[in-house]
Formats: structure tokens, sequence, C-alpha cells
């Protein structure tokens, strides 16, 4: 025969939790920091995949228990701790109240030449299309990039009098 006496008694207790959105899907990797209010000692635990935390061997007593994800925001709450028992730590963290970063970037410009000194242009015919020209004269498209100008033909060469010319860099076209 079996008395109690016998068995092993626990001095403790635990916190065993979830935490979860709006939506009440799981929030991996939120940091939950438990403060044991009468000593003052803290301990801090991260959700798993699930969303679920624990925190055992607690003194009996008074926690404040704090949750943060970095998408969802905080939560706060005060829990009891008895002798071996285990108290509910879930929480249920609203959207929105967490500062988020928005980064907004626009399509790449493309590489980098760093081996030449030259300005690269490089437009889509849709690109093209969407330009603004007085007239649609081909000339005025190269006058986009850097370093070209419409010159007169003379300039260029003496025999092209009337006609116009592309100089890139001071170069003739």
């Amino acid at each position: 025969m079996f008395t109690s006496a016998g068995l092993a008694q626990t001095a403790t207790g635990s916190i065993l939790g979830t935490v979860s959105d709006s939506t009440g899907a799981a929030v991996s990797g939120a940091t939950v920091t438990i403060k044991a209010m009468g000593t003052g000692t803290t301990r801090t635990v991260n959700t798993s995949a699930s969303g679920t935390y624990s925190a055992a061997a607690l003194v009996p007593g008074e926690y404040d228990v704090k949750s943060q994800a970095a998408s969802c925001g905080n939560g706060d709450k005060a829990i009891t701790v008895a002798v071996g028992g285990t108290a509910n730590g879930d929480f249920m963290l609203k959207k929105g109240t967490a500062d988020i970063k928005v980064e907004v970037t626009t399509e790449s410009a493309g590489e980098v030449n760093t081996v030449q000194a030259v300005g690269e242009d490089v437009e889509t015919a849709k690109q093209i299309e969407m330009i603004p020209l007085s007239g649609r004269n081909f000339l005025d498209l190269p006058q986009l990039s850097a370093g070209v100008q419409i010159q007169d033909g003379g300039n260029l060469d003496p025999t092209k009098q009337g006609f116009a010319g592309i100089s890139i860099q001071g170069r003739s076209g």
C-alpha cells in the first residue's frame, strides 16, 4: 500500500501559454518576459513555431508577464502561480500596434559599371512610348541620356549641311 507521504512534492509552479494574433494564428518567435513581482527577477523565453511557450519551476506568487512580437505588437498581464499548478499565460495580440517599417523600392536601374567611367542608358519600348515628346521626333530620344546633344550636321562634316547629327560625350555620331 502506497501513501502520499512517500511521493516527492514540488514547491514550484509553472506558466504555460500560447501567443496568437487577432486572427487566431500562432505567433512564432515572440519574446515573453516573466517578472516576479515579489523579487523582481525576470526570465525571458521565446515562443516555438506553434506559438507556445512554457516557464517551469517558478516560485509561487504574482508575476507580470509581457509578450512582444514585431509583427503583432505587445501584450501584458498579471498571472498568479500556485504551488504545483500551471497558470494560463495565453496572449491574443492585436495586429498593427507595433512599429512597422515599410520599405518601398522601384525597379532596379541595372548594374553599376565599376570598370568604365561611362553612363549607359537602356530604355525599354514601353518607357519610350510613355515619354512625352513634342512631335515624336526620334532625335529627341537620345537627348534624354547624359552627354548627348543634337548638332548641325555641318559642324560634324562640311558635306552634311542641312542635316542633324548626334554628338555623344563631345564626339560625332
